[in-house]
């Protein structure tokens, strides 16, 4: 009994030591980005959009409706304004994310003009911009807008 019990023991810690092997190789070799300036690969890409997208926003969050869609142009000038004041540093003017702090930090600052970023509802990007994405440079400004102009910043 004594043996059987020594086996099943040094069974476990093989396979702990090679389940930690495969970990190391795989962090290195497929998620490879040392820096923030390092090129990252897919695999890292794809973990880091997963990371930041549906599984942060509350199911309840991405059902709410914009209040002020469409922007009527008073509430137009004073989103864009906003927005050139928080948000043109990273995403830049044409909202792309091509800027030196946007190309920078990781994750990459985000496209606002992409397909996946369009395709979320106004309530996703409610919740996303007032609340910020933790591991990322995203900030949340909920503390610093009101819900108007959050809302505003949406619409924009």
């Amino acid at each position: 009994m004594p043996i059987l019990r020594w086996l099943v023991i040094g069974l476990i810690a093989a396979l702990l030591v090679v389940v930690a092997g495969l970990s190391f190789v795989v962090a290195v070799f497929f998620l490879g980005a040392r820096t923030a300036l390092d090129t990252p690969s897919d695999a890292l890409l794809f973990i880091t959009e997963s990371g930041k997208t549906s599984y942060l926003i509350p199911g309840d969050a991405g059902n709410l409706a914009n209040p002020k869609t469409p922007l009527k142009p008073d509430a137009l000038a004073e989103a864009k304004r906003t927005y050139t004041a928080r948000c043109l540093t990273c995403h830049g003017s044409d909202g792309k994310g091509q800027t030196p702090i946007g190309q920078h930090t990781f994750p990459r600052a985000a496209d606002l003009t992409a397909a996946r970023t369009q395709s979320r509802s106004d309530g996703a990007l409610f919740w996303l911009v007032a609340n910020g994405i933790p591991h990322t440079g995203m900030p949340g400004w909920k503390t610093v807008l009101n819900d108007d102009e959050l809302w505003s910043l949406v619409a924009y």
